[in-house]
């Protein structure tokens, strides 16, 4: 989340008539898009075209029990959606491991008629390419992607950074789905544990899975998760230098 293009509390009225609009609060954090917070919404605009409102995929979510937001409206150029009940962690707790372990559980199961991969080989080589030329030292470091070939084996989320969920007590949200795709589990996974900051947290990993595998037919094994876990690291690193020159937020990640 963040701002990039302004909204006045006037023009968000007038964009959604049919809404109350009582308030609107920028948001600082994140790195593509535009998005401000009402009381009951939150108003997006999607500052790269290939990113998508995701309609039809939030409603059907919605309609399997995952707690995401819907598309309301849209109007020049802007979305709509509802805003879920919670607030974001800083530090999330063993209970919100479980909550994230129950949430991808039921996402990674949904047979969703979406066929979009969200790992793009074109893209991480033109990347590695940039980063080869202008940041040799990290480009020694992200030549493992090389030989990275993800399976698209179920709909993921990709991005669950803890910027893109709230808990609501122990029930998560989640919501940003503008750049899901289909792709790994145990990726999605590992973007999730590193976002969270949990991965060398003792007994964590074991939480996540004894609560991820219950009951599923697809069962993720540690060895996959932990490689999960350092390749979403190397991904993300990566876009953070190539994509957008964030070399100090990159270091994080390594």
């Amino acid at each position: 989340m963040g701002v990039k293009t302004p909204l006045t509390l006037e023009k968000a009225r007038g964009l959604f008539s049919e809404f109350e609009i009582d308030t609107l609060q920028e948001t600082k954090n994140g790195l593509v898009d535009t998005t401000y917070l009402t009381t009951h919404y939150v108003i997006k605009k999607f500052e790269n075209k290939g990113r998508q409102t995701q309609k039809e995929l939030l409603q059907h979510m919605q309609k399997e029990g995952l707690n995401v937001p819907v598309l309301l409206a849209s109007s020049g150029g802007w979305h709509l959606y509802s805003r879920l009940r919670g607030k974001q962690l800083k530090h999330p707790k063993y209970p919100h491991i479980a909550a994230l372990a129950r949430f991808l559980k039921r996402l990674h199961m949904l047979n969703l008629p979406y066929k979009k991969p969200f790992y793009d080989e074109k893209v991480i080589k033109k990347e590695l390419r940039f980063t080869k030329k202008h940041f040799f030292f990290y480009f020694k470091r992200f030549e493992e992607l090389i030989c990275y070939k993800p399976e698209n084996e179920c709909f993921i989320h990709g991005d669950l950074f803890l910027d893109n969920a709230v808990f609501d007590a122990e029930k998560i949200g989640v919501f940003d789905f503008g750049d899901s795709g289909c792709g790994e589990a145990a990726f999605d996974a590992g973007v999730a544990l590193v976002a969270f900051g949990a991965e060398n947290k003792a007994g964590v990993v074991e939480l996540f899975l004894q609560i991820y595998n219950q009951n599923n037919t697809k069962k993720m094994t540690k060895k996959a998760l932990q490689n999960g876990m350092r390749y979403a690291k190397l991904y993300y690193a990566l876009r953070r230098v190539a994509h957008y020159k964030r070399v100090k937020e990159a270091k994080q990640l390594l």
